[in-house]
């Protein structure tokens, strides 16, 4: 009787271990498991909304992601996008994505990106939600300023661009400004002329009416001014 029981415990045992190993493995597994989802990235669909930027000829578009991670830990990472694909890939978590400098499009223009960020979550299974696209509006060349273009310069070095080319967009960038400003100086300088051949042409019609046509001589002031002008 007594060996005989000893085996049923010795049995209850074996089953007893086997149990546990089984539920050490299936704990193990969703261990393993979840920690891969947690650790995995996922690919975020952003859209940026840029009016004629091509990033193959001109930069690409930095983005800077913050917040944290499903795990609490802090994240704070920097992307280049380009116009085919966001190029950006997180870890699940919830996520503030900006546009924090301008990229510089083939013809030197410059982009407005004040406000220019969204948010993200990404579930652990690895659901994605952009609260919505983000869109960047050209600023007028005249008004385009040096910290601006270097800005869009500096933003651009570590995104796989070649020094050469990116030095040619920046030139571009300057050149398009300079351009601009002299041409808004040129056609406020033209108004100023016609607006002040205005007041020499009437002031020559009250003269002239005053003193009486056959007696009229235009002052020299008139004269000179409509010789400079």
């Amino acid at each position: 009787m007594a060996d005989r029981s000893g085996k049923k415990k010795r049995a209850a045992m074996w089953v007893a271990i086997g149990i546990a190993a089984v539920v050490a493995i299936c704990c193990g597994g969703a261990y393993l498991y979840l920690s891969a989802q947690v650790s995995k990235t996922y690919g975020v669909p952003l859209v940026v909304n840029a009016e004629g930027l091509d990033t193959r000829k001109g930069t690409k578009i930095t983005i800077h992601a913050t917040g944290k991670d499903s795990s609490g830990n802090s994240v704070d990472s920097v992307f280049h996008a380009g116009s085919d694909s966001s190029d950006i890939a997180l870890r699940p978590g919830d996520y503030r994505l900006a546009i924090e400098a301008s990229p510089i499009a083939a013809d030197g223009t410059i982009y407005d990106t004040k406000g220019a960020s969204t948010k993200v979550s990404i579930d652990k299974d690895g659901k994605v939600n952009v609260k919505k696209e983000i869109t960047i509006k050209p600023v007028p060349a005249e008004e385009v300023t040096d910290a601006q273009i270097d800005a869009a310069y500096k933003a651009a070095k570590d995104s796989g661009i070649s020094s050469s080319k990116l030095d040619k967009l920046k030139e571009k960038a300057q050149k398009r400004r300079d351009d601009a400003v002299a041409a808004k100086k040129a056609e406020e300088e033209k108004k100023t002329d016609e607006q002040l051949n205005q007041v020499i042409s009437t002031l020559d019609k009250v003269l002239k009416v005053l003193q009486g046509e056959s007696d009229y001589q235009k002052p020299a002031l008139l004269t000179n001014l409509e010789q400079k002008h």
